[in-house]
């Protein structure tokens, strides 16, 4: 948008030159109609105050005036005032300009408010290319590969930015993604581009200025527009392509309105027969090379359009599977397709998995798996470098672990391999732990020293990870379960406090498991604050019946038999009619309610009655600590490999 401004302004001079060739009629009304287009171009601008590259426009339309003012170019008549009212609107535009996404416009509802724009910012992304600049400092870690060095270069710090689950992709600005892409050398080749064209094109439009370069000066402006807007900013590659193609195209403009004579090369395949056949093979290449290059290019756009439609479809299915299949074909070295194959396939499993007994399917649902580890697998291997690829292999080998135990090696190791390319990554460690907790559960109790040694393993795990992202409240929540196996119920209260303020107060299941912890060290005003917690759960939801249950108890064991009867009460209202031990469960409560109702003194609780939560390999119980997503591209199926099985029951608010 910034961009054509200056194009706008050459466009109404280029009507009024002397030479030109248009009826008075058409000067006016063209004239007016491009001055309305900047008109509303400005207005646009400052609609997106928050968003809008001001600064370039602001060196751009300023190099636009200098050569007005300096008389090199010569508007007619008092057209040279319109380059000056842009450039005040401007200055005027960075002088109010405040970061915010609130839309100001007199054409839209106020207080209409876009997403913000997710971003590294400039500081971050100088971190980050400092930090490449140390490994790589000549060549940078290779095109296109700024997501890879974002992963090993981000600091621990990072962890602690509500942004920490997001992988950037790109930096703040060509300069930045260049140090860290393609190295010092890299970015001096890009600026020598730069200057060059810069440095040619002020020679040509100060030379020979009888010429009155109106075009030159517009396109020339509008490529110094986007060339510093893409330094700067973050920009899509289509820009950058449009870029190059004003560029190429104020080239030529420059050498028409400079009357710069031409010279040429004739070469004719009507010379002697040696240098007929050189020339004849020379042609065969370069058409056979353009041909297969718009081919590859066909082919490669085709199987974006196919992986577009599976993205953009409203669930996973075995068609967008079919889809992403056929971009495969079409460009086989496309890791990201593997990878999507491979969630997508991993969320046809889960669904199959949800399926009651009788409607499940075992054979597909071990299709489903072994399809979603093949595809991952790919994408891991054709995308080495990708954090991203090598954290959905784990996920998904991790989510078959819980179909078959057997793959929680297979898993560690996948994090271990992750957390090599994104080193400072505590959900990676988190990760492990969590294995190596469920690994330890698997170990039998009556070999009790080998049992508690892997317990303090992945406690040591889960502190790793505590160390890397200090809010991190699963980590806590699980290793104050361990700490409670261990028999130090001390610190497993610490550490799901820990947990429940790092949640924000809002999850249940650390709400719960901390007023479980209470009730079961019941030491001053611990049953207390059990029953605070408790009534606190009940207060969102009210049909949460292990809560009524653990409150039962509470109240029997304080001797208040009447609360205690109400309670349970409460828990036959709320229990299934049917199920497992539900029967046993129903008459053991009305035998305690029979007993509490008869007799004069409290009951203490059974052993049925009053449990309390064992150390369960559950997973994360938030969903943004259960993934990692990246910016640009965290959408939909990454986190469906990520989902926890069916076999566990965590609950979250």
């Amino acid at each position: 948008m910034s961009a054509i401004i200056p194009l706008l302004v050459a466009g109404i001079f280029g009507l009024w030159k002397e030479d030109a060739r248009v009826h008075v009629a058409v000067r006016y009304g063209v004239s007016i109609v491009l001055g309305v287009v900047v008109v509303l171009a400005l207005i646009n601008i400052f609609s997106l105050l928050g968003y809008a590259p001001l600064i370039p426009l602001a060196v751009g339309v300023a190099f636009f005036l200098v050569f007005i003012l300096a008389q090199i170019v010569r508007p007619h008549g008092t057209l040279s005032f319109i380059p000056m009212v842009v450039l005040v609107v401007v200055a005027g535009f960075l002088m109010t300009q405040s970061p915010g996404n609130t839309i100001h416009s007199p054409f839209i509802r106020e207080g209409l408010v876009l997403p913000p724009e997710i971003t590294v910012d400039k500081a971050f992304s100088w971190d980050i290319a400092k930090a490449s600049l140390k490994e790589h400092f000549f060549f940078g870690y290779g095109p296109a590969l700024y997501g890879h060095a974002f992963s090993l270069a981000r600091p621990e710090s990072f962890n602690n930015n509500p942004l920490y689950t997001l992988r950037f992709l790109q930096g703040e600005g060509a300069l930045f993604d260049g140090v860290s892409t393609v190295g010092v050398l890299g970015v001096i080749m890009m600026m020598l581009v730069f200057v060059t064209f810069f440095g040619v094109a002020i020679y040509l439009m100060t030379r020979n200025q009888e010429y009155n370069k109106v075009y030159s000066l517009g396109f020339v402006s509008a490529v110094i527009i986007l060339g510093i807007a893409t330094a700067m900013y973050r920009v899509e590659g289509s820009i950058v392509l449009v870029g190059v193609l004003v560029a190429a195209l104020a080239w030529a403009v420059l050498y028409h309105e400079s009357k710069m004579p031409f010279q040429t090369l004739a070469l004719s395949l009507k010379a002697s027969p040696k240098f007929a056949l050189t020339l004849a093979f020379i042609s065969i290449v370069l058409i056979a090379g353009v041909g297969m290059s718009f081919f590859f290019v066909g082919k490669m756009f085709a199987a974006d359009v196919f992986a577009g439609t599976a993205v953009h479809a409203r669930e996973v299915s075995e068609d967008t599977i079919n889809n992403l299949t056929r971009a495969t074909r079409l460009n086989g070295r496309e890791g990201n397709y593997f990878t999507r194959i491979g969630q997508e396939f991993m969320v046809l499993a889960n669904r199959e998995a949800l399926k009651s007994e009788g409607e499940r399917d075992i054979q597909k649902l071990s299709a489903y798996l072994q399809a979603a580890r093949a595809a991952a697998l790919q994408g891991r291997t054709l995308s080495p470098a990708d954090a991203a690829a090598a954290e959905v292999y784990a996920q998904i080998l991790e989510n078959t672990s819980y179909y078959d135990p057997a793959f929680l090696d297979a898993a560690d190791e996948a994090y271990a391999a992750a957390q090599k390319l994104e080193p400072s990554n505590a959900l990676y460690v988190a990760k492990r732990a969590e294995i190596a907790l469920r690994k330890a559960l698997l170990i039998d109790k009556k070999k009790e020293d080998e049992r508690k040694e892997a317990l303090a393993h992945a406690k040591d795990l889960f502190s790793e990870a505590i160390d890397k992202k200090a809010n991190l409240a699963s980590a806590y929540y699980q290793r104050a379960l361990i700490k409670q196996e261990l028999g130090d119920l001390d610190g497993a209260i610490e550490d799901m406090e820990k947990a429940f303020i790092a949640s924000g107060n809002a999850n249940i299941t650390y709400a719960y498991s901390l007023g479980v912890l209470y009730k079961t060290r019941d030491k001053e005003n611990d049953a207390a604050r059990a029953e605070l917690l408790f009534r606190s759960i009940l207060g969102v939801n009210d049909k949460e019946v292990n809560t009524h249950l653990e409150l039962a108890t509470l109240y029997e064991r304080k001797d208040k038999k009447a609360a205690a009867i109400a309670e349970y009460k409460k828990v036959l209202e709320l229990l299934p009619k049917d199920g497992e031990n539900v029967a046993a469960a129903r008459e053991n409560i009305k035998k305690i309610i029979a007993r509490l109702e008869q007799s004069g003194v409290s009951v203490e609780p059974t052993q049925d009655t009053a449990q309390t939560p064992s150390v369960t390999a559950q997973p994360e119980a938030t969903a943004q600590e259960s993934s990692q997503t990246t910016t640009q591209e965290a959408t939909g199926p990454q986190n469906a490999a990520a989902q926890p099985s069916p076999a566990t029951d965590t609950q979250q608010q």
